[in-house]
């Protein structure tokens, strides 16, 4: 049953969520494509870096389950030595840990690179720290949102 979780966890959990993320993004870049909006390649580079994060962070975990799995799945053989065991579990300790840490750095790309939020702690800054004031513009940025709509745009 270990082995099948194991299984379960690489293809449920990281393989179903990747596509999913790949497909959805991809949509979405299609569509800003398609529009008129002035900043396209950041909406695009904004997206690369979401996706490569997401595998940068994910894959490594993953890929030391599916040794995990390798390894239950060799034991009838007795191959292993127990510093091969030691390493492997030291690699999915230091792995999960960074796959847990996308799901900290994941909110920063969605919340701090848009406009509106840099907008309103530009404001909060300027209004807070008076030494400041003169170093941040605040007239040159603007709350509106970026999106335009599209002959085929439903919403």
């Amino acid at each position: 049953w270990e082995l099948v979780t194991y299984y379960q966890q690489f293809l449920l959990f990281f393989l179903l969520p990747l596509f999913m993320v790949m497909y959805c993004y991809i949509s979405i870049t299609v569509r800003i494509m398609s529009t008129r909006m002035k900043e396209k390649c950041r909406a695009i580079k904004l997206i690369f870096v979401i996706i490569f994060t997401f595998f940068a962070c994910w894959t490594p975990y993953n890929i030391v389950i599916l040794l995990k799995a390798l390894q239950i799945s060799m034991t009838s053989k007795d191959d292993s030595t127990c510093s091969d065991l030691e390493r492997l579990d030291y690699a999915l300790y230091v792995t999960r840990n960074i796959a847990y840490l996308y799901c900290c750095i994941s909110p920063v790309f969605y919340t701090f690179v848009g406009k509106k939020f840099q907008s309103h702690f530009r404001r909060l800054v300027a209004k807070n720290i008076p030494c400041l004031k003169r170093h941040i513009s605040l007239s040159s940025q603007s709350t509106r949102s970026t999106s335009q709509r599209t002959p085929y745009s439903d919403y």
